[in-house]
């Protein structure tokens, strides 16, 4: 997502954003409209579904996305599990998915993560939605 501002343009991170081997998002500000102009201006389409369970993928602990798409797509659930509970890995789901947010802007979104702790996931509920990534 791109945010223009004193004509410096602050790129907030997604999965289409580089990450380098430390996990760290490689940030790209441009200083000039020149910058700008050398870059493609093709836009990339992405089914919604499949760039949340991408976008959620980044976080190594998250084993299963599943997203259930309500009111054509104006409204999204949802649902990452992971095994364990763990606040730092917590932290790096909420960012990815504020990152979710940011290039969906006019959809309403309600996220949940499921900690599995050992246990099978078909005993615990039945996940609704379609599956977006499973590791």
């Amino acid at each position: 997502m791109l945010c223009f501002t004193n004509n410096t343009v602050n790129v907030v991170p997604s999965v289409l954003d580089s990450i380098s081997n430390d996990g760290k998002t490689k940030r790209t500000n441009w200083r000039s409209d020149s910058q700008l102009k050398s870059r493609s201006n093709t836009t990339l389409m992405m089914n919604p579904r499949l760039f949340i369970g991408l976008e959620l993928s980044l976080v190594p602990q998250v084993e299963k996305v599943f997203v259930e798409c309500l009111d054509q797509g104006k409204e999204f659930r949802v649902l990452t599990v992971v095994n364990d509970r763990d606040a730092a890995v917590r932290s790096q789901i909420y960012r990815r998915e504020q990152a979710v947010m940011g290039e969906f802007k006019y959809s309403d979104f309600d996220f949940q993560i499921i900690e599995r702790q050992g246990r099978c996931l078909a005993e615990m509920l039945n996940p609704a939605g379609e599956l977006a990534y499973k590791r």
